[in-house]
């Protein structure tokens, strides 16, 4: 088992690949509530095809697949990412799928999760998910703007949440080891992309049916963060990790 400052150091010490995952800043910055801009997304796409992200001042949330990048906001409503837009937070890689399986369904997110699980070669691998299939039902959030100063926990409070029927889409995301935090979200991270692109945000659960599953493993982790080892060396509190579940797997409803 690989352990994520296994990943960061490889990719100092050089022993980097094409097939890296690339992240800006870290998810403890949007803990402790530095919005600010950090990276374009158009420097952030020569990156990666696939992927997602956020938005200054917590604006939305992105997606990305095949290229094309998503910005969701109210209501889930999506636009394409202009290049000049910049980002606090992105994780993107070029996809290239190296194990493929389907899923007849109905599952639930924590059924599609275990089964990923199942295929994996070793535990705690770090991976990019896709799954392409038909949403009975999907229920999603977008984190809406921050005009004044908060944290990620707080901002989650105030997120717009939706409930869909009947959609045809895909999430895309990462699965980090379970000792990414404050670096990254441990666990699954994905977000929903459907309708072409015109619907999606941050995925919290649904029924699924008629998935096709695809994972790419990767070995790099290449953070451009100043801090990004540092903050991984250090740890997360308690509260930190409590912080970032109830962000990202926390529900107003």
């Amino acid at each position: 088992m690989k352990k994520l400052a296994g990943h960061i150091r490889d990719y100092i010490k050089g022993r980097c690949s094409p097939d890296e995952v690339f992240q800006v800043e870290t998810i403890g910055r949007l803990i402790d509530g530095d919005f600010s801009g950090s990276m374009a997304y158009g420097e952030v796409m020569k990156h990666g095809d696939f992927g997602l992200g956020t938005f200054v001042d917590l604006d939305g949330e992105m997606a990305a697949v095949d290229g094309k990048f998503w910005h969701f906001g109210p209501g889930g409503h999506g636009t394409p990412v202009s290049p000049e837009t910049q980002t606090p937070f992105a994780v993107v890689k070029f996809f290239k799928p190296d194990i493929t399986f389907h899923l007849d369904g109905p599952c639930t997110m924590e059924e599609l999760e275990a089964a990923v699980d199942k295929h994996l070669p070793v535990k705690e691998q770090l991976c990019a998910v896709r799954a392409k299939g038909r949403f009975r039902s999907a229920h999603f959030r977008v984190v809406l703007r921050q005009d004044e100063p908060s944290t990620l926990a707080q901002a989650a409070k105030q997120q717009s949440e939706q409930d869909m029927e009947e959609l045809d889409g895909q999430l895309v995301g990462f699965r980090f080891p379970g000792d990414s935090a404050p670096v990254e979200v441990p666990g699954y991270h994905l977000h929903l992309i459907a309708a072409g692109g015109r619907i999606g945000g941050h995925f919290h659960g649904g029924t699924m049916e008629d998935l096709t599953v695809e994972i790419d493993l990767s070995e790099h982790l290449h953070l451009a963060a100043h801090d990004g080892l540092a903050r991984l060396e250090a740890g997360a509190s308690q509260k930190t990790r409590d912080d970032i579940e109830a962000a990202e797997r926390g529900r107003k409803s």
